[in-house]
């Protein structure tokens, strides 16, 4: 008897119905029994740990910072024609300088002034004597040419300003020229080389007057 594909399947369909039933139904319990359990676990937040520090009542507050003392500026030196065209000096006492107050801004220095701190003035180690033109001294044109001189941390000339004048323009010209070929030993303020200024008058006298 020759059986068919047809009615191999119809026979057998029922039994492997059954059979793959039983197995899915086997393979759902097996999974339960295997499964753990979930354990709902509440959440909780990380603690913080906060350290106390005490401060105490009384906090001493220390004073502010006393401001330094401004020096008097300029220095005036005086210097006349009468001195020698060059001369130089090693030491120079500042004992007998009288101290004056800062100028008003001239119409000669081209504006305001600029002052620096400083406790140690400069000390001129070369002094040039403004020449005196002839038909100055002719003229007999006699007078002060008040200078204010900027010294730099090296002791060179970097800036001059007329602060007063009492004689021609052609003399004035000459007391700028004198006042640029001066050099110091450098002003300090707490010992260290600093920017400074020194007042310097320049005298224009016909000898023999």
């Amino acid at each position: 008897m020759v059986i068919t594909v047809q009615q191999f399947v119809k026979q057998g369909y029922p039994r492997l119905l059954r059979y793959a039933l039983v197995a899915t139904l086997a393979l759902v319990a097996l999974m339960f029994l295997v499964w753990p359990t979930y354990v709902s676990r509440p959440y909780t937040l990380d603690e913080e740990i906060l350290e106390v520090v005490e401060i105490p009542a009384d906090i001493e507050i220390p004073p502010p910072p006393q401001e330094a003392e401004m020096p008097k500026v300029p220095v005036q030196i005086e210097i006349s024609e009468t001195a020698s065209d060059e001369e130089t000096i090693e030491d120079t006492s500042f004992a007998d300088v009288e101290d004056i107050p800062p100028p008003a801004a001239s119409a000669f220095g081209g504006g305001p002034k600029q002052f620096y701190a400083f406790d140690e003035p400069p000390a001129p180690t070369y002094r040039q004597s403004p020449r005196y033109p002839e038909m100055a001294r002719e003229a007999e044109m006699e007078g002060v040419v008040m200078i204010l001189i900027f010294v730099d941390e090296r002791g060179n000339v970097f800036n001059v300003q007329v602060l007063s004048s009492s004689v021609p323009q052609i003399l004035v010209d000459e007391a700028i020229a004198a006042a640029w070929k001066w050099r110091f030993k450098p002003g300090k303020q707490r010992n260290v080389p600093v920017k400074t200024t020194i007042s310097v008058p320049f005298e224009f006298r016909v000898r023999g007057r």
